[in-house]
């Protein structure tokens, strides 16, 4: 509909209702408080345009007219547009209740109001949702300048030609502790040559996916490090996901090798190259190095989120991305020799992949929890202390698990960092954690879809939340339906695009369609439509606002209510 036809519409409605002018405001807001209890007024913002023309009469003095407000109304936002001096300027006046908006967003509501009759009065043709609120000025601000995020990166690398870097440079440097037990750089590159030779062997190349299923050890690394030597993809899945799911991936996947425990390989028989993880331990390390053939572009890793269609869907993230993920990450925080980094996320989750590939690469050092360390708080916090670590990655609820445990949390005291991430982080939360450590606390923001992490900030000394902002190369845009870019502080859906965006999703051509979306402002590029719901702040931070859809996090999972609804359906005697 065009704007001069919604003028038309609106004139035609106006007129049809004066017929009912007369009917008394007082027995109408009876009638409805009979059916609406607790209804105090029938709008809580009105527009209203006043036509009526002063005749003056300036022959003895020179006046003019103001608006007088009431103070009485009921409405939360009263605008009157008036065009009572006849000079052809029009006057808008805002009478609103100060406790429900600030003098500065009455500021924007004016230039919105003043930039949408511009646009409408010049372009009367056309369709509304090609109005803009924006005038060039802001326009410009969103879309440019809060996306000033370029930033250099080796774009040329893969991510195991920067590990390789690592050992080259310090062979001698501890990169993990595992039980106890630590192993340098140069053992994990020695004992991952062998299995990649093994890997190559069985087919293993640039965007030939393996599954790995692994207990959090020295094992699931050097077979994470093996795939990626072999110019592989790696597709982890946490040891506690039901058989029936670990297989429906594998084969979705079609994966050229799968890596399991000894007590997993079972629910992979009948698939090909099924190698228990009891190999890696048997195989002599060796200095061979293969020349795999990956690029930058060639897949680096997998992860399965929750589907809305009721099946898991394959997330394919790139080398590229990765590697631009670990510089934009480590300009925010330190990854070098001295930091110390506890490793604790489900392996099927990206926070595994930025516990490990950032403080691998960097020169620092993970420490593996166990599941039992994991799972009590005391012994987390023994292992946090005995090992020295100094950076923290956890969800918030994991966060809130350790410090609900007063000695456990006692723990903090010794951090540098604290990362959350993974779900939303609360004022009340993060004021606790405060009260435990002098560490920075940084949040992150960002879906599996754009390589784990899209925005982030430090907000140790943060007077109101965020998610911060577009991290390195990222681009972030919060849209209308129409895909029309919205007001510093009006609420959106959050597009996200840059060098982070996944390849898409496994074999789901039609989830792809929907949810990788061409970018309107980026000719030729394309954004991810997270289904977050989001808004501007004024120096360019985000709020994150919550879901626009049904899907629910627990414990910074993503879960997607229609595939527990797709299961229970599968049940005899259950029908939706």
């Amino acid at each position: 509909k065009t704007f001069s036809e919604f003028v038309a519409d609106v004139s035609d409605e106006i007129f049809s209702s004066l017929k009912h002018q007369k009917y008394p405001y007082d027995l109408l807001m009876s009638e409805l408080h009979r059916k609406n209890d607790g209804l105090d007024h029938l709008f809580d913002i009105t527009f209203s345009f006043q036509n009526a023309t002063l005749h003056k009469n300036t022959s003895h003095f020179n006046y003019e007219t103001r608006w007088h407000f009431t103070c009485h109304q009921t409405n939360q936002l009263n605008v009157h547009v008036n065009d009572r001096e006849g000079n052809g300027n029009l006057i808008i006046d805002y009478d609103f209740l100060s406790p429900m908006f600030a003098i500065k967003e009455i500021e924007y509501i004016h230039d919105h109001i003043k930039n949408i009759m511009y646009d409408a009065l010049q372009h009367t043709e056309n369709p509304l949702n090609r109005l803009s609120l924006l005038s060039a000025e802001e326009r410009e601000r969103i879309l440019i300048k809060f996306n000033d995020t370029k930033a250099p990166y080796p774009a040329d690398k893969t991510v195991i030609e920067l590990f390789e870097q690592r050992v080259l440079k310090n062979p001698g440097s501890v990169a993990l502790v595992s039980g106890g037990v630590a192993h340098s750089a140069a053992e994990l590159d020695r004992r991952a040559n062998a299995l990649a030779l093994k890997l190559a062997g069985m087919g293993v190349g640039p965007d030939r996916i393996v599954l790995i299923s692994a207990a959090r050890r020295d094992s699931l690394y050097i077979a994470i490090l093996a795939v990626l030597k072999a110019g592989g993809a790696f597709l982890p899945v946490d040891m506690s996901v039901p058989p029936e799911r670990a297989r429906y991936m594998a084969e979705e996947c079609r994966t050229a090798a799968i890596i399991a425990e000894p007590s997993r390989t079972g629910c992979f028989s009948g698939l090909p190259n099924v190698i228990s993880t009891d190999l890696i331990r048997d195989l002599p390390p060796s200095d061979t190095q293969i020349k795999n053939g990956a690029a930058p572009s060639s897949l680096a890793y997998v992860i399965y989120t929750s589907g809305s269609t009721g099946r898991p869907k394959g997330v394919m993230l790139e080398n590229r991305s990765l590697v631009n993920f670990i510089w934009a990450l480590s300009s925010m925080m330190d990854f070098s020799p001295s930091n110390i980094v506890l490793s604790a996320a489900s392996i099927s989750f990206d926070l595994f992949v930025m516990e490990s590939f950032p403080t691998l690469i960097g020169g620092g050092t993970l420490v593996l929890a166990s599941e039992d360390d994991v799972a009590i708080p005391d012994n987390l916090a023994r292992l946090i202390t005995s090992a020295g670590v100094n950076k923290l990655m956890f969800t918030p609820s994991r966060m809130q698990l350790l410090l609900s445990n007063p000695a456990a949390a006692s723990c903090l005291s010794a951090m540098r960092e604290i990362m959350q991430g993974g779900d939303a982080l609360t004022p009340a939360l993060l004021a606790e954690i405060k009260s435990h450590t002098k560490a920075k606390i940084f949040n992150f923001y960002g879906p599996t879809e754009i390589t784990i992490a899209a925005t982030g900030c430090d907000v140790t000394a943060a007077k109101r939340m965020s998610i911060g902002k577009p991290m390195a190369n990222t681009r972030a845009y919060i849209l209308d339906p129409d895909l029309n870019p919205l007001p510093i502080g009006i609420p959106g859906e959050l597009y996200i695009g840059g060098h982070g965006l996944a390849r898409g999703y496994i074999e789901n051509p039609a989830q792809n369609a929907e949810r990788f979306v061409a970018d309107p402002f980026v000719p030729g590029e394309k954004l991810y439509r997270t289904g977050d719901l989001a808004r501007w702040f004024p120096l360019g931070e985000i709020e994150y606002l919550g879901r626009i859809d049904s899907q629910v996090k627990l414990r910074g999972f993503r879960i997607e209510l229609s595939e527990i609804e797709d299961r229970l359906c599968g049940i005899d005697g259950v029908e939706r």
